[in-house]
């Protein structure tokens, strides 16, 4: 009875082993395709993004602005940052011939600054850096 009752035990364990590999199998398995399935969604507002930059339409290039870092945060959170600051210098370089993008400058300045901070909450000093950004972009 001792050898088969540790016979039996011995075949539980390696039951819970197997069940663990299979369940770490099909996670990766879906936390892969979660990967692939959010790349491909974003996809398109990058594009979208990079097709609105050269373009001279300010209503399109506000839009995709908006929709690439509301993107990002959903699909791609590791890429907040880069295309928040991306277009934060989209408008500012824009901001001399186009001044009606202050307010959106206003926005899109939080939305960069705050991507660089734990918590994503802007200080005051982010706030001036922003102000301090659009005059000198403004003159």
């Amino acid at each position: 009875m001792d050898n088969c009752g540790a016979l039996l035990v011995l075949v539980g364990l390696a039951m819970v082993a197997i069940v663990i590999v299979v369940v770490n199998i099909v996670q990766g398995r879906s936390a892969a395709l979660a990967r692939l399935e959010a790349e491909q969604r974003f996809r398109q507002y990058a594009e979208s993004w990079a097709a609105a930059r050269s373009s001279e339409n300010i209503d399109a290039f506000v839009r995709c602005g908006e929709y690439i870092i509301k993107a990002s945060r959903l699909w791609q959170p590791h890429l907040v940052e880069k295309f928040a600051w991306e277009v934060y210098r989209e408008v500012l370089q824009r901001l001399r011939k186009n001044p009606q993008l202050k307010p959106f400058a206003l926005e899109i300045g939080r939305a960069a600054y705050s991507a660089r901070r734990p918590g994503r909450e802007l200080t005051i000093y982010d706030e001036q850096a922003i102000q301090n950004d659009i005059m000198v972009h403004s003159e």
